[in-house]
């Protein structure tokens, strides 16, 4: 048994993966890509807000490397956000090095009171995090009873 699964390791790695993995390396984050920022524009952290309202939450965010930043996206981490909602996913303008953009977020507060907290990181068209070890950008809303 053991020599069968050897095998199968063996033949995985021949093709460029693991047996029974499908996942490829990872390609980020690209050599000279940076971002720094994640400046509240609007609705800093803390900020008290109504129960079922619409918002929009923006953060600037600068292009530090020598990257051009083309088909980039917010992605959310969480799926629950404490009620909140929000889109999973929000595109990026093209942005080049040196430049800043705004990334803006619709929400909508939860019914309840409570915190709401949702955390975004950069990610390429296939959902794939550019700078996988940095935080990212978040929003933490406070919701008030009516």
């Amino acid at each position: 048994m053991v020599a069968v699964v050897g095998i199968l390791v063996w033949i995985g790695n021949l093709f460029g993966g693991s047996a029974g993995e499908n996942a490829e390396p990872n390609r980020y984050p690209l050599p000279g890509d940076n971002s720094e920022g994640g400046i509240d524009i609007t609705l800093p952290d803390g900020s008290e807000v109504r129960p079922d309202e619409v918002l929009t939450k923006i953060w600037e965010i600068h292009n530090t490397g020598t990257v051009f930043w083309k088909d980039r996206y917010m992605s959310r981490m969480e799926e629950d956000a404490g009620g909140c909602l929000s889109e999973a996913r929000v595109r990026i303008p093209d942005t080049a090095p040196g430049q800043s953009v705004q990334a803006s977020v619709k929400i909508t507060t939860s019914s309840s009171p409570g915190e709401c907290y949702a955390r975004w990181k950069m990610t390429d068209a296939d959902g794939s995090p550019v700078f996988p070890t940095k935080e990212g950008i978040w929003y933490k809303i406070e919701v008030l009873t009516q």
